[in-house]
């Protein structure tokens, strides 16, 4: 399944952000542009995150960063947890077969 991308514009609109904003998540790689002014759903969800610790929390930019960072390896791990979980099921399936 392909991943949903919006460009520039709609990201603007989207997160009611401006320019400066944007170019300065873009430029401290808080998010990166997939290709010419399009974003990833990923990078949508990040630069939402950013505009809400920086603007209406006042956390920092390295703050960001390290919350950002933190945030990807949980995802990350909430995904190799479900697929361990998946192929210890799917194991458990196989031997009870074993077992009739």
């Amino acid at each position: 399944m392909r991943e949903r991308t919006v460009r520039r514009r709609e990201l603007l609109a989207l997160l009611d952000m401006d320019e400066d904003f944007l170019h300065l998540l873009e430029r401290e790689e808080i998010i990166q542009i997939a290709s010419e002014g399009i974003y990833s759903e990923e990078e949508v969800d990040s630069a939402r995150l950013a505009r809400t610790l920086m603007k209406e929390l006042d956390v920092n930019l390295e703050g960001v960063e390290v919350i950002l960072h933190m945030r990807k390896n949980m995802i990350e791990m909430q995904r190799h947890f479900k697929d361990l979980l998946q192929e210890l099921s799917r194991r458990l399936r196989n031997h009870a077969v074993d077992f009739q």
